[in-house]
């Protein structure tokens, strides 16, 4: 996570700044676009989990993806399932970013591929049914897992990595090169990003991520 994000933690000490500060690291865009555009070279599909609006908002408008979300808007429906349809039957590399609708109903036969981008906390059969699922559609999938290094995501991740290994799972943990510039400049931008998340509801359509 960017030295600015963890100077905003430390000094508010705020649990819900650092979890939703933890969604939006832009380390983990960095490591996501690495796997969109590897999975892209070789057609295969890849499904985002999310759990927070504010982060899918993020991540679908900095990458130009599809997204779909539990909306109780009566024009939402339509336009959601033909988002699904489009995933679901199209041949080839795709990607589409979801919250927890996916979980229950959303079955496509040729996934092979699954990221999960916003922490599942301490919840470990969420995680297992995801895999569960995805494994029952194709015995070679893949299930990436990306997290900030800071102790309550790392923590929780490791505990849901160990209860998985624990069933009989292949889990692995990787490091990755992919960071952004530690230069004080970029740093401060993102320390006035981050407390501004802690004073404000910041407006999604303003997350363009021009610092990246």
């Amino acid at each position: 996570m960017p030295r600015g994000f963890l100077r905003a933690i430390e000094e508010t000490g705020s649990a819900s700044l650092e979890a939703k500060l933890s969604s939006i690291n832009p380390n983990k865009f960095l490591v996501l676009r690495h796997l969109l555009d590897y999975f892209g070279k070789v057609d295969k599909k890849v499904l985002i989990f999310f759990e927070r609006i504010f982060s899918i908002s993020c991540f679908a408008l900095a990458l130009n993806c599809n997204f779909i979300i539990g909306s109780v808007q009566k024009n939402f429906g339509p336009y959601r399932q033909k988002i699904i349809n489009q995933f679901r039957e199209k041949r080839g590399a795709m990607n589409l970013m979801v919250t927890r609708i996916a979980d229950t109903g959303l079955d496509i036969p040729d996934l092979a591929v699954a990221v999960q981008i916003d922490g599942l906390g301490a919840s470990r059969q969420q995680e297992v049914q995801r895999v569960g699922r995805l494994q029952r559609q194709k015995k070679n999938a893949v299930y990436y897992n990306i997290f900030s290094n800071n102790p309550r995501e790392a923590s929780q991740t490791t505990q849901r990595a160990e209860y998985m290994r624990s069933l009989g799972y292949d889990v692995e943990h990787m490091s990755h090169p992919f960071c952004v510039s530690d230069s004080d400049e970029v740093q401060e931008k993102f320390y006035r990003f981050a407390m501004q998340c802690n004073q404000i509801a910041y407006d999604q359509e303003r997350m363009r991520w021009e610092f990246i």
